[in-house]
């Protein structure tokens, strides 16, 4: 991706590599991600932030949805790191 400086390409980047990963019982695609990065502007602490609000939120949803809440909380922030290959 190649855009301005400063826009969020980075962030973008980490959120989807964590968002890949959502189950499918929740209609994601509950795949793994490869990050590539070529910048040298991966940062670990924002990764697990992104990781746990994505966690978070599954949990939520599954509170509506019985069927759903194994998966929400089979799904910690660690999991979803665990899933995302990061290259520098």
């Amino acid at each position: 991706m190649f855009v301005c400086i400063q826009i969020g390409k980075t962030q973008l980047s980490m959120q989807l590599a964590c968002n890949v990963q959502i189950p499918e019982i929740f209609r994601g695609a509950g795949g793994e991600s490869i990050y590539i990065d070529t910048e040298g502007s991966f940062m670990p602490e924002r990764a697990y932030e992104i990781a746990s609000e994505l966690s978070n939120h599954l949990k939520r949803m599954a509170r509506t949805n019985r069927d759903r809440s194994q998966e929400a909380m089979a799904l910690s922030q660690g999991e979803i790191l665990q899933l995302v290959y990061c290259s520098t």
